[in-house]
């Protein structure tokens, strides 16, 4: 009861607008990194592979994976994997490499894939004005590094007590009020930095740098929600509002129909709900033709495993 009074008052305290749905983020670009150097032949094996070891940091979920030994050969052969080089200011370059072929390459890797759909996290500063601008432009350069979205809370009074002091029940609670799917507080001290996080991936926190606080929260996101490569394709659907075996046929058929799905199972059967096992597409993308398709409601999640929907004849 006290933790729903303080995420009340903290609405007040923002002067934000109602609660919201939190809604997961397709994230565009995760495969496209700009980095220091320039697009001649001869530089292209050492910025590909620079650029790579982004990649890979954002589709595995691992701050680490940049440099894991088991990916050694998979960074010299860089540039086999690219697709375009970009030649930018400022002696830079944006790369953009094949989806599907760094995919495949990590799966044979035996790395675990996190798709397009990213939680929306929101960040929470606690510090003195005069050193939340840098700590800001750390956390957007932390999370476009590691393909996460962020938006930061503009605080026009002093936070509760239960959220500064980063409390679970709070963050969470918070993050309910702000529509996002998690919330990272972000204490800026005179001597250290701390991070009190709450999200998909569960509660956590950190003391170090900003970038070593995100990469901390990040690597906790990663390995909850990247899935075995070899899994990757393999989405589990939960159709509601299947009530007789016409719905229950219409249903079956209208998803079979979606040109990204290429084979169905069903696994469970109940009085109101089927439970179906699919290949040949990921969540954002079945989410979308589900949505196209004009038959069923599809509930926001961030979950690489499992899609929701609502039958509607």
């Amino acid at each position: 009861m006290r933790y729903r009074f303080v995420a009340t008052f903290l609405l007040a305290l923002l002067g934000l607008g109602p609660v919201r749905e939190s809604v997961a983020a397709p994230v565009e670009g995760l495969f496209e990194v700009t980095v220091s150097g320039d697009s001649t032949e001869s530089s292209r094996g050492m910025v590909s592979a620079e650029a790579l070891r982004q990649v890979v940091v954002r589709v595995t979920g691992r701050a680490g994976a940049g440099t894991d030994p088991a990916l050694t050969q998979l960074y010299a052969d860089a540039p086999r994997f690219v697709q375009t080089f970009r030649s930018m200011a400022a002696g830079q370059v944006t790369v953009s490499f094949d989806a599907t072929l760094v995919e495949t390459a990590l799966t044979k890797a035996s790395q675990r894939l996190w798709g397009r759909d990213r939680p929306q996290i929101m960040v929470v500063l606690d510090g003195p004005a005069s050193a939340q601008a840098a700590t800001r432009r750390d956390l957007m350069q932390a999370g476009q590094l590691r393909g996460l979205p962020l938006n930061f809370a503009e605080s026009k009074s002093e936070l509760p007590v239960e959220l500064r002091e980063g409390k679970p029940e709070a963050l969470s609670s918070a993050a309910k009020i702000f529509g996002a799917d998690g919330l990272l507080l972000v204490r800026i001290g005179a001597a250290s930095v701390s991070g009190f996080w709450s999200g998909p991936a569960g509660e956590g926190t950190a003391t170090g740098t900003v970038t070593e606080i995100f990469d901390a929260m990040a690597d906790r996101l990663g390995s909850a929600l990247a899935v075995s490569g070899t899994d990757s394709a393999r989405l589990t659907v939960v159709i509601q509002g299947v009530a007789d075996l016409k719905s229950f046929a219409g249903a079956l058929s209208q998803l079979a129909s979606l040109p990204t799905v290429r084979g169905l199972s069903i696994e469970t059967v109940s009085a109101t709900a089927l439970k179906i096992r699919i290949t040949g597409s990921d969540a954002v993308t079945l989410r979308k033709a589900a949505r196209d398709g004009g038959h069923f409601d599809v509930s926001d999640g961030v979950s690489p495993r499992q899609i929701d929907l609502v039958y509607r004849p």
